[in-house]
């Protein structure tokens, strides 16, 4: 049985990633472990809420800071190869 936040993140995360499909390959997990997750079959592990908690985060920042380089992306004004 999933506990409230954690329902909470993993429905926040569908939206922010479109569909089960999407949050999966986010994740680097099946579409049917996801499916589990989602309608409460089996907990969400630890590791992976704190994916999830990681990718709200991100979400979120870019939303402070639109200018600002997402995890793995250069400064704006620089390639990532003068890093």
């Amino acid at each position: 049985m999933p506990t409230e936040v954690h329902r909470r993140a993993l429905q926040r995360a569908l939206e922010l990633t479109g569909d089960v499909d999407a949050l999966a390959r986010q994740l680097k997990v099946p579409s049917t472990a996801v499916r589990f997750w989602t309608h409460g079959n089996q907990p969400l592990p630890p590791d992976i809420f704190l994916k999830i908690v990681d990718l709200l985060l991100d979400h979120s920042m870019a939303e402070l800071h639109p200018s600002a380089p997402r995890k793995g992306e250069a400064p704006p004004g620089r390639s990532r190869s003068d890093s």
